[in-house]
Formats: structure tokens, sequence, C-alpha cells
């Protein structure tokens, strides 16, 4: 290690050490000095010593520069590995203080008459903890480690990460007073015994991981009171509610299927029903044009297909994503790496545009385009999970099953059968299985891994149809015979009416049969008329239902030559699950006039509605319901 060579120093009493109220002796404990280059022209010299005690290298203090910064060069170099400066000070083995700044260790040591050992971070707060880390060994040879960093935002900062380093058991955090920065203050002040007491009186730190019973029972309480966390947000789908009870803050669930199963058609269908309740969401589409996603989410809430008819009117296309876009963020994810940077994503998207779910389509793409596919995995999954917990949001996670030659249809979906790793079946909190028959547009749902929660309950299968719009709907529920039997369930969900539909207005075009022609001019009113909504019992419990002012009619059904069928199906791909199971284009409507008449015969007002207000949680608490997006509860 490089040496260096000290001019000769002195420690005469001088205006620099009478302003800060030091004794010469105090300087002369570190071996500090003044250095006399020329006449009334001082450095003051801070050496740091190796084990041996020759100097390694010294910080020097000149005269502040103009602007009243201060003055600093390193004489030497600092070697790799450095710690702590001042070891070479008088030692006390019970107890040492770690401070900022070698002024300050000189003031703590006066203060406390020598009682305990002093070090300092010789380089300031920015690498404090690198310089703990370097002396870490001898540190935990002391009874006690006192800590007081100086009092300002990069000192705090600074404590966090030291205190990552230092062993819980014997860490005593020292908080000052807010008048005092830092030791040197509290010397200057003469405020001595108030700096012995904030010292002496030092706690111990307390490992965030542990509580006290009053916050274990204030949080079990706060869980236990708060529907959403208990319950959940509704899926919109009464099967879905009734199987995992919502969709709860932490939890993760794992959608597996086959090829065209209908993995990203009920994924959408979800991000529909969030719309409507006013649910902040996230969908993360992997393999999928982000517009085509908008595209079919917009389709899926107007009830007229814009995939398959490209006359048709893009203004009112471009309102319908407008106004999903305030509560479904959908993610450009074509420069997105590796798992890393989609968490990182995930949790900007929850801390600055309050997003309470997350949907990633699909979990099989990101592993197999990572690297190896089931390192990623067996990697990625403890850090989703890790993350629903610490951000408080669902994470649903889309995932592919591997081939099995006694199963050609995928119909018989089972854990072993999960693609690459089983490990999304063993992280996530419930894990839901989609197969069906294309053909006669059937899709079944049913629970492989009931929820860790709500596995309760007996219910692990439902059934689906797919509407021409790309929108799954629910078949064979019985409202009270089935749902009512599931006892917490019906205190959230049993006020949903689950069959609502949107209620659009009627932006028809100008000219009839003419989808491109321009808009006429329109007078815009206040906003939406809402009606009183009509209330109703059920098993002795109120229940809302809305008032539509209106309905959205289908164009009817028109017959398809097998060609432009088989067309169809090339578009929608057999091999991409993206487009839903049961996507039957014989129900396809036909294109040209595409909204519903007016009985007057005169094209209704465009409606803008006022903009939604949100909670801290994302949730719309906008009082009057924009037209299409009734809240369910």
């Amino acid at each position: 290690m490089t040496t260096i060579d000290l001019p000769e120093l002195n420690v005469e009493q001088n205006a620099w050490l009478r302003a800060r109220k030091l004794k010469p002796e105090t300087l002369a404990l570190y071996q500090a000095g003044f250095y006399e280059y020329a006449e009334d022209r001082r450095e003051l010299w801070m050496p740091s010593y190796d084990n041996s005690g020759l100097p390694i290298f010294a910080k020097v203090r000149k005269k502040n520069n103009d602007d009243g910064s201060k003055n600093f060069r390193t004489e030497g170099s600092v070697p790799k590995g450095f710690g702590l400066y001042g070891w070479h000070s008088p030692n006390r083995k019970s107890y040492v203080l770690i401070v900022e700044g070698e002024a300050d260790a000189w003031a703590a040591h006066q203060m406390l008459n020598g009682y305990m050992t002093v070090v300092s971070v010789p380089c300031g707060a920015g690498d404090a903890h690198t310089r703990v880390l370097n002396d870490l060994q001898r540190l935990e040879s002391y009874e006690r480690i006192y800590v007081m960093l100086d009092n300002d935002e990069p000192g705090r900062k600074a404590l966090s990460k030291v205190l990552d380093v230092l062993d819980p058991y014997k860490t005593y955090v020292v908080y000052g007073t807010d008048q005092y920065k830092d030791a040197s203050d509290y010397l200057k002040d003469n405020a001595v015994a108030l700096f012995e007491s904030v010292v002496w009186g030092a706690k111990t730190i307390t490992p965030t991981c542990f509580q006290t019973t009053e916050e274990r029972v204030q949080r079990a309480l706060n869980f236990y009171t708060n529907e959403d966390s208990r319950q959940g947000i509704s899926f919109g789908y009464q099967g879905l509610d009734a199987m995992m009870g919502g969709q709860r803050p932490g939890e993760v669930i794992a959608w597996i299927g086959g090829t065209g199963s209908g993995k990203s058609t009920v994924m959408r269908s979800l991000l529909n029903k969030l719309y409507h309740n006013g649910t902040k969401a996230l969908y993360a589409p992997l393999e999928d044009l982000p517009e085509v996603v908008d595209i079919m989410l917009a389709q899926a809430l107007l009830k007229k297909d814009y995939i398959h008819n490209g006359k048709a009117d893009p203004v009112e296309l471009g309102e319908a994503i407008g106004k999903i876009s305030e509560s479904v963020e959908v993610l450009l994810t074509g420069d997105i790496k590796d798992g890393e940077q989609l968490l990182k994503y995930f949790e900007y998207a929850v801390r600055q545009k309050g997003v309470r779910v997350i949907i990633l389509d699909h979990l099989t793409w990101l592993a197999e385009t990572s690297g190896d596919a089931t390192k990623v995995l067996q990697e990625f999954m403890p850090k989703v999970k890790q993350l629903a917990i610490k951000l408080k949001v669902t994470i649903h996670l889309v995932n592919h099953l591997n081939r099995d030659k006694a199963d050609k249809n995928d119909t018989e979906p089972t854990l072993a059968r999960l693609k690459h790793s089983a490990a999304p079946g063993q992280v996530a909190d419930a894990v839901v299985a989609l197969y069906g028959d294309r053909d006669a547009n059937e899709l079944k749902v049913k629970m492989l891994k009931q929820s860790r929660l709500w596995g309760r309950t007996e219910v692990t299968e439902t059934t689906f149809s797919v509407d021409p719009f790309g929108l799954v709907v629910e078949e064979g529920w019985d409202d009270d015979d089935k749902f009512d039997d599931f006892g917490a369930a019906v205190d959230k969900f049993d006020n949903i009416d689950y069959n609502q539909e949107a209620v659009i207005p009627d932006v028809s075009d100008a000219e009839e049969n003419d989808q491109t022609a321009p808009r006429p001019s329109q007078k815009i009113p206040d906003g939406p008329p809402v009606e009183e909504p009509k209330t109703s019992r059920r098993n002795g419990r109120r229940v809302s239902k809305r008032v539509r002012d209106g309905s959205v009619q289908s164009e009817p059904e028109t017959e398809q030559s097998d060609d432009v069928r088989a067309e169809d199906d090339e578009v929608r791909g057999d091999d991409n699950d993206e487009k839903g199971a049961g996507h039957n284009p014989a129900e396809r409507p036909s294109g040209g006039d595409e909204g519903s008449p007016d009985p007057a015969g005169d094209e209704p007002p465009i409606i803008v509605p006022p903009l939604p207000t949100y909670d801290e949680r994302g949730r719309c608490t906008s009082r009057t319901p924009l037209p299409g997006r009734e809240r369910l509860y």
C-alpha cells in the first residue's frame, strides 16, 4: 500500500478551532493539524493511516472558495477497499459511533469525553454503506454500533443503506434534533448535554419484517373489514366471482390453455369489465400489436365489428378508444428485453398511473424470448408474486400448455402440462384452465388450483360463449340458485348486475350507408342525462339495477360463402389463441349501416361525458356514470 509524506503539522489554537469550539488536543488525538505553507496561509490536513500507523492519504482543506463552498483536495489516493476514518484515534472496545465527516468525528469524540470510539465516513454520504461494509468485521467486534449521519436528505438516504449492512441486534440509530444537522453543530452551540442525551438514548433498530402486536391487529382488521382486500374486485362474471372471490390485491392468477383456447379473448373481456366498474388496469400484450388490441377492445365496447369491416366510422372508433384509455393502459411491449424490465414498467404503472390490475399476455412468450425458458420462469415467478404483494395489485398471467398426442384438441388441460416449467402453477394463488369446442362456440373455464384464500368453494367450472365482437358471455348461471350459496361472496357481489351492457350513444354517420362521410357540427350538451336507479330485493338484500336509456342492436345475420369463412379463419388465425374460442364468422354481422336507427329519423347529438375522477387506488369516483360505463358497485 502506497504511503505519503506529511508536512510538519501543528495544532495551536486559531480562529477556525475557536469558531467550532474544538480543542487543539482533540485534533492531536486524531493526528490531524494545520500546515502553514506561507505566511498567514494555512491548510488543514486530515490524514488516514494503515494498521501499522503509516499515513496512506490525507484530505486537505484550504480556505473556502469565493462562492462559500468548501475547498478540498486529496493528497495521495484513497486505496481500494478503504473503510472509515479515525481508527488510529484512541479506541474503546465496547462502543463505536459512526458519523459523517472528520470534523464531526472530532466534535463527537470531544463531547463524549472519549467514552466511545468515533469514526466517520471519509468521502461523503454517497458511499457510506460501502465504507461501512469494508470495515464490517472491525465494527462487529464492538458490543454496540451507534450510527449518526447528517440530518439532511443525503444523510437520511445513506442511513437506510447503512442499516441494511449492519447487524440489527447491536446497531443503535441516533436521531438528532431538528435544529442541528451534525455533531459539529451541537458543539458550536454548546449543546453538549443535549448531544449526550440523544446518543445515549438511541434505540436498536427493528427490522421491517417484524411487527408489533398493535400493528398485527391493525393490519388483520384492515384486511378483514376492507372488501377489496378480502373479497376483491369483481371479475364481472358470476361464475368467476364464485370460484375465486374476485381479484384480490397481492394475488397472482395463472390462466392456461392450448393454442386458440380463448385465453386472450378472456383477458380482453376482463379488461372490458374492469373498464365498466372504473378500475384502472394495465394490459401487456407481448405478441399482439397494441393498436390491434385497442380496436378489439373498442369493438367489444361498441358491439361493432371493426376488424373485418374497413368501412366503419373511424371517428366513432377513436372516441371509443379514447374512453377506454381512461381506465385501461395498453403497454408498448416491442422494446421489452426481459422480465426485469417488464416488472419495472409494472411498478411504474401502479405508482404513477394508479393501476390495480395487471394482465401479462403471455408469460410463455416472455420466457421463450429471454433465454433459457425454464430458468426464466423459475426466476421470474417469485418476483412477480413479490411485486403483487409489495404493490397490492392483482396480476394475471397467461400460459401455454405442452402438446399431448393423446389430447390433440387440448380439451384436458392439467398442471403437469404447463409449458417449460411448473413454476407458474406452484407460485400462482389460483390456476384456471380454458378449453372447449370452438366449432360449437363453447369455452369452458375450470379451476385446476383453487384460490388459497377462496378455495373453500365447491364451484370449479363455468361455461362461456363468444359473441361476434370478441366478448365472452357467461352461459348457464342461475343468479340465485348457485351464487347465493357462497356466504360472504354475496355481501360484496350480490348487487352486481352481471347482465348489464354498455349503453353507447348512437353516433351513426350523417349520410346513410356512407360510413366515411363527415359528421355535421352538432351541439354538445353539458353532460349525459342520468335516470334514478330502480331497486328491488332479492333474498332480503337490496339490489340496485341500472335503468338503461337505450339498447344496442346487432345487424341481421347474413349468409357467407365457404370461401369467405375460410378467409375469416385465416385472418382469425387458428394457431394464435389471442383471437379466442368460439369466434364464429357466421355469426358476424355484415357491413353497412351499423348503428341503431333513430325512431324520429334524426341523428342524435354526440354526447361528450365529463372527465371522470379517481381515488388514490384508481377507482372511479365520478358521481355521474359515463355512457356505457355504469359502475357495478
